[in-house]
């Protein structure tokens, strides 16, 4: 689903990963699963706001229970992506890839074949009794 790449689509992206998950019935920690997709979407807006651009965010439930989260958004680079280190205790920011490992996510990210880059987080979660198959789309 696109989102407005403004401050106000953080709750709003929140709120439907929220629910998305509840109506998928993952059994992993969907806060923590929540928390991260603040962190990404924040983080697409901080970084990657361009004029006429909107950030895409991503869910994906696989068969085996693991959630798959991805957001888009038009800078193609992710520059201090492989030198990442733990943030200084008073740092005011910089902490959102750490926060994301430190919950168990997974963090990779590749280039988007015409603009743009997205980051993807997997996170593993205990696999759900009406889960049969992946389930996919966006998180509206």
């Amino acid at each position: 689903m696109g989102y407005t790449m403004v401050y106000a689509s953080v709750a709003l992206t929140r709120r439907h990963a929220l629910r998305r998950l509840a109506i998928w019935g993952w059994a992993g920690d969907t806060y923590d699963a929540v928390l991260i997709v603040s962190e990404l979407v924040s983080n697409a807006i901080n970084h990657g706001r361009r004029v006429g651009h909107e950030l895409r965010l991503r869910l994906v439930m696989l068969e085996c229970g693991a959630l798959v989260i991805e957001v888009s958004d038009p800078v193609a680079d992710f520059p201090g992506f492989d030198t990442f280190s733990e943030p200084e205790e008073d740092a005011e920011s910089g902490r959102g890839l750490f926060v994301m490992r430190r919950l168990g996510g997974e963090v990779t990210w590749h280039p988007r074949p015409h603009v743009g880059k997205t980051v993807r987080v997997s996170l593993r979660g205990g696999r759900s009794p009406e889960v049969g198959r992946a389930r996919g789309g966006s998180a509206g």
